[in-house]
């Protein structure tokens, strides 16, 4: 942070008042507009059919040490969803500046490893987490992926700003720039009766006895007055409570005209977790021991949801 400062005015020896009002006056013209430097940064943005076109991803067999567990399963998690890993197979082939994104270069190093379905080493390549919690690695993640993109590039957005001038109080805004990250991430609504904006990039829940996802999810909309104007393509879901002991796992989830499938979760039990993935219809299971293939997700697994992750279908 720098102090401002302070406008002055520096009289030379010798020089008359006249002189002197004149070179002031001189030396406050208009500015000349300082140019920003950022580069335009739309081509990085994937939108329409391709932003759910699926690839077949492999099951590599990534080795990584116990304090990384954390950022290592929200990386496994977030790239087996379409959208961003449709965005970072864009980021791959358009960016040219790839060495000064140097946590998003990293992020596709790892979806590149993981494509490649061969057992590798990552610890060179995971990013560090100061957070332990799973939904605040998450929102570490996101916004340190969004302030260096910001900080390189410029994004023009079509229409994220959905509300007319003067209709709706000041919004509650998570990230003060638009990026690809804001795009598939962040999801908007409106509280009722307030009229006023809120932005979130994960929802979290209480699963109750009677309901699964779909259900808790539904009772948060109601709870939080919310009329939601959009939708992300990427829905973090942060299980905060679990009191439904029948292990009933969501595997697609409704909000309005929009369809989401679960692509991904996170388990934590007695501070032990691990990460599920799906493949090819396959669940895949990620801990400190490999990786493997899981025959169904039983009810003992679906007790300890710590962190869920949609795709919306396009």
């Amino acid at each position: 942070m720098k102090v401002k400062a302070e406008p002055c005015v520096f009289f030379v020896k010798g020089m008359a008042a006249e002189e002197e009002y004149e070179l002031v006056n001189i030396q406050a013209t208009k500015p000349i507009k300082k140019v920003s430097g950022k580069i335009g940064g739309n081509r990085l943005i994937v939108s329409g059919n391709k932003l759910f076109e699926e690839t077949m991803l492999g099951t590599a067999d990534l080795d990584y040490v116990d304090s990384d567990e954390g950022i290592f399963h929200i990386l496994t998690c977030i790239t087996r969803l379409p959208p961003f890993y449709n965005f970072l197979m864009n980021f791959g082939d358009r960016c040219q500046e790839k060495t000064q994104c140097q946590v998003l270069s990293k992020i596709l190093r790892f979806f590149e490893l993981i494509k490649s379905n061969k057992h590798a080493d990552v610890d060179d390549i995971l990013v560090s987490a100061d957070s332990v919690e799973y939904e605040d690695i998450y929102t570490e993640l996101m916004k340190t992926t969004h302030d260096e993109m910001c900080g390189l590039y410029n994004f023009e957005e079509d229409a994220w700003n959905t509300s007319k001038k003067g209709q709706i109080l000041k919004s509650k805004i998570i990230y003060p720039e638009y990026s690809p990250i804001v795009e598939m991430f962040q999801g908007k609504a409106i509280v009722n009766g307030l009229q006023q904006e809120v932005y979130f990039e994960k929802v979290g829940i209480c699963i109750n006895e009677s309901g699964g996802v779909q259900n808790a999810f539904d009772l948060f909309i109601e709870s939080m007055n919310w009329s939601i104007i959009k939708m992300p393509s990427v829905l973090a879901v942060v299980v905060k409570e679990m009191k439904n002991n029948s292990g009933k796992l969501d595997m697609n989830l409704n909000v309005g005209k929009h369809l989401y499938g679960l692509r991904s979760f996170i388990t934590k039990r007695n501070g032990a977790s691990q990460c599920y993935v799906l493949s090819e219809s396959i669940w895949y299971r990620y801990d400190s021991s490999g990786v493997c293939a899981v025959p169904s997700i039983g009810s003992e697994v679906c007790k300890h949801l710590c962190m869920m992750f949609y795709s919306e279908y396009e």
